[in-house]
């Protein structure tokens, strides 16, 4: 099955060199004040280059020495770099907030590589407040200058619909043109949209491509959906040695479902009846201990406002496994669970919560009760959960 697409945050920012490339010297030697700014011009790149030369040595408090004048003239390679220093403390004491202040003032200049930083900042509120309108805005910057992190995470927050109602359609051209730039995960939502037909006309042999684009890049969800994708026949011929290949590749890299999935094909190998995953459930409980059951479901989701969100706890492929699941944890009035149908199976979530905004579910999710320890949540919108209850419905 296909997992929700997952929000990518690089954890680095790589120096930026100076985007303005040095231009050769004309001494016009009848001209002198043209000299003496060519001169100035010159002094400037040299002291950057070494700043820049120090800090990759290590030598910090050289760096701090020779870039703090360029950067308060406006250098943006000097203040990109101070900003670097701030944030991880390097030769001066960590502080987010003037971190922030020196991508600021080099994101003004129109680097894409920080306009993406500083939308990082303003989306992870990290040394201002959690601002997704700011992190969208600059984001936008970043993602017209070319830039594909910035093209993807703003696909998702299109997808998702955190600032404005979710646009399937601009989020799956952010995605392509960070997919055309071997982004593997932009590879893999665009692959997710093609297979159910989000912002784009549903189709399996370009979700393919796009998988295997993905998959040869090594991530493990889309070479779990290769596997799928072979074992199903989506896009193209039934393979069952291929699909356990994908299978295979994904649960090399500890990606539980693939695990999941080899398990049960090794039952099927030796006849044996599939039983619930091992690990995706703790308890189970026969019918007659359960007994019968008024947990909300479909109807429950589409009352709810659509620009909520919900948190999914879980995803089960029997209906009675995933009532067992919210009764063992004693979460009914605050659960419900809905059937979708995911390459052709369908596939039971349980849901916990209503929530105003992204923000709230996420810290929701930090703070889950004893019952849900060790669960991994994830926030859903409800305005996506509704459009897909509605196709199951057609």
């Amino acid at each position: 099955m296909f997992r929700d697409i997952i929000m990518v945050k690089t954890g680095y920012l790589m120096i930026v060199k100076n985007s303005n490339p040095f231009r050769s010297l004309r001494i016009l030697l009848s001209v002198l004040p043209v000299l003496v700014l060519a001169c100035a011009a010159y002094a400037q790149a040299q002291s950057y280059e070494d700043g820049r030369s120090a800090y990759v040595r290590g030598d910090y408090a050289r760096a701090l020495e020779l870039l703090l004048p360029l950067a308060e003239q406006g250098n943006a390679g000097a203040q990109t770099i101070l900003g670097i220093m701030y944030d991880y403390g390097h030769g001066v004491e960590k502080d987010e907030v003037k971190a922030l202040d020196w991508y600021l003032r080099a994101a003004v200049q129109g680097d894409p590589a920080v306009q993406y930083k500083v939308g990082d900042r303003f989306f992870q509120g990290m040394g201002t407040e959690r601002n997704y309108r700011e992190a969208l805005e600059w984001w936008e910057l970043a993602a017209s200058g070319g830039h594909s992190d910035a093209q993807f995470n703003l696909g998702l927050m299109y997808y998702r619909g955190l600032v404005t109602p979710p646009d399937f359609a601009r989020a799956a051209e952010l995605f392509e043109a960070a997919a055309l730039q071997e982004n593997s995960y932009a590879q893999y939502s665009l692959a997710v949209m093609y297979s159910f037909g989000e912002g784009v006309n549903k189709s399996y042999a370009e979700a393919l491509k796009w998988l295997e684009k993905s998959a040869a890049q090594g991530l493990a969800q889309s070479q779990f959906n290769l596997g799928v994708f072979y074992e199903n026949g989506y896009g193209v011929d039934k393979n069952a040695s291929t699909a356990r290949a994908w299978y295979e590749k994904a649960a090399a890299q500890d990606f539980a479902e693939a695990k999941t999935k080899l398990s049960a094909l090794q039952r099927s190998d030796k006849n044996e009846t599939p039983g619930l995953a091992r690990g995706s459930i703790e308890d189970t409980y026969t019918l007659d201990e359960i007994g019968t059951h008024d947990i909300r479901q479909r109807e429950w989701v589409l009352r709810q406002p659509p620009e909520y969100y919900t948190l999914q706890l879980v995803s089960l492929l029997k209906e009675q496994d995933i009532i067992n699941f919210i009764r063992a944890r004693g979460i009914e009035s605050e659960s419900a669970y809905i059937a979708v149908m995911v390459n052709g199976v369908t596939h039971y979530n349980a849901l916990y919560g209503v929530y105003q905004s992204y923000e709230s579910a996420l810290e929701a999710a930090a703070e889950m009760p004893e019952s849900l320890a060790g669960l991994k949540p994830w926030a859903r919108n409800f305005r996506v959960l509704q459009g897909m209850l509605s196709q199951r419905q057609d």
